[in-house]
């Protein structure tokens, strides 16, 4: 909404030029400025919603990246000179924290497999974000990943040797077995 009447601004102020009764309610030049602040702030989160949302297309791979971008905007928005951009971003960066600590590593598993990113680009998002901790985050994400393989290498490996020999049903309940190891090791 604030979006949409930012080109109008003129028009607005035309308006309360000639029309008396509308020049209390229309915004004040520094009203303007604060409105297009706010815009800029909140244009990349509605780009990543927009991109996290779409069904057409897998977008697992590009999760990673997008989280991250929104975390160093929040971190950039708690040293805004804008008090009110810098009150939502720590709002904001109260819930991403919440979130973030639970599904940060499976997003990552998608960056790290996507054969543009793979783990350097782990490294350099880590390393922005808090270089201190970035070593160990990395090493934790590995660690994770080469027992999510080695899971899947053991059943499938079993899977292959006596495939011959069972029925669909095992495969079913064989698949719900793998699903809730991978949950545990990922968790």
């Amino acid at each position: 909404m604030l979006a949409s009447a930012i080109p109008y601004k003129k028009a607005f102020e035309m308006y309360k030029v000639k029309e008396a009764g509308f020049r209390e309610y229309c915004p004040s030049s520094d009203e303007w400025r604060r409105t297009e602040k706010i815009c800029d702030f909140l244009l990349p989160f509605y780009e990543t919603t927009k991109l996290m949302s779409g069904t057409f297309y897998p977008t697992s791979n590009l999760y990673f990246l997008q989280v991250w971008q929104i975390q160093l905007i929040l971190m950039n928005s708690l040293k805004n000179d804008e008090v009110l951009i810098r009150n939502m971003g720590e709002k904001m960066m109260i819930k991403f924290k919440k979130y973030w600590k639970e599904y940060s590593v499976v997003l990552a598993f998608g960056a790290v497999l996507d054969p543009r990113f793979k783990l350097n680009t782990l490294v350099h998002c880590y390393n922005e974000i808090d270089p201190i901790s970035a070593k160990d985050k990395v090493e934790h994400v590995k660690s994770k990943l080469y027992k999510l393989f080695e899971v899947y290498d053991q059943n499938s490996s079993t899977t292959v040797e006596s495939s011959s020999q069972l029925s669909s049903n095992f495969f079913q309940a064989t698949s719900s077995v793998i699903g809730t190891q991978l949950i545990k090791i990922v968790g």
